[in-house]
């Protein structure tokens, strides 16, 4: 649905100047984005559930990317229709729209799922995963808040199952941007009952290169000996194999980190997620470095136990 902004707007004001009707003082409150004169225009008896022009005061307050209007309206117990979230983010490129559209889900949650996927540029995905990818954290961390799905994905042999937030807070850790809302997000996830251990499993993790987040990351629960497997366990894997596959160039660091840390040098798993791969089945640490031809790196495992 495309917005006639200037129409709308117009529309609005015209209504608004025509008389000063209570349902005429929220709309003109609206458009003024004010929260107080929603507040006056209520109490003065303007409903705001009255449509106008068939569309409810709400609408009007999302399309036209007025926070605060849509925040008090909410406290008002609005009805929030599921179309008027897909709407909110088909709504121009307002960085207030992702805070509206975080805003309605929360509040439709109760008969809304806040992990409805949506279409956002001919693609499909949660609100959750949109406002990670356009670094809107604050939208991010209301909706990790209210129980949105922190393990996105299908079960299958990849593995990216289940490290859908590890994944997308791995790159701001990488690129350092945010760092300081990153942290915060994970300790809510954490908090949740988010597993920690996945940031160190996840696709190319950044606690094997920033021991500071590698520390942070271990402070805030995770195993360096966790066992992350697909829904029928063929496929496994663990921090130190995920350091391993990275080879010398890459994985030296976290490789260095596990070792300090005392991680099981002979926890065996299986790297290889296709079931037709001749090569699965359990395998340790060193045989593992061996076939990925990383001769430094075995010489380490040896050095602190290693065996095949």
């Amino acid at each position: 649905m495309k917005i006639n902004h200037i129409a709308l707007t117009s529309l609005l004001i015209t209504t608004a100047l025509a008389a000063i009707s209570p349902q005429e003082m929220l709309y003109k409150a609206i458009l003024a984005d004010s929260t107080e004169e929603i507040k006056q225009a209520v109490e003065n008896g303007a409903s705001v559930h009255q449509d106008i022009n068939g569309k409810a005061p709400l609408f009007w307050a999302v399309v036209l990317n007025k926070t605060k209007a849509v925040e008090e309206l909410l406290i008002c117990n609005v009805i929030i229709e599921k179309e008027l979230i897909q709407i909110s983010i088909n709504n121009g490129d307002n960085n207030n729209k992702l805070k509206i559209t975080a805003l309605l889900a929360v509040k439709a949650k109760s008969y809304i799922d806040i992990d409805t996927k949506y279409c956002v540029c001919g693609s499909k995905c949660t609100l959750l995963d949109y406002c990670l990818r356009t670094e809107n954290l604050n939208e991010a961390l209301l909706l990790i808040k209210n129980n949105a799905d922190l393990n996105l994905g299908h079960p299958s042999y990849k593995a990216t199952y289940n490290t859908f937030l590890a994944k997308s807070l791995n790159s701001f850790i990488h690129h350092q941007r945010n760092i300081e809302f990153v942290y915060k997000l994970i300790q809510e996830a954490v908090s949740l009952g988010y597993n920690a251990s996945l940031f160190l499993v996840s696709d190319f993790p950044a606690a094997f290169v920033d021991k500071n987040f590698f520390d942070f990351i271990i402070y805030n629960g995770a195993d360096p000996n966790y066992i992350h497997t697909n829904h029928n366990e063929s496929f496994s894997l663990t921090p130190l194999f995920k350091a391993i596959s990275f080879g010398e160039k890459f994985g030296n660091k976290g490789l260095e980190y596990l070792l300090k840390i005392g991680v099981g040098v002979n926890q065996k798993a299986n790297p290889y997620p296709c079931l037709e791969d001749p090569r699965g089945g359990l395998h340790s640490p060193l045989s593992f470095a061996i076939a990925c031809g990383e001769s430094g790196i075995a010489e380490k495992l040896i050095e602190h136990g290693a065996q095949l």
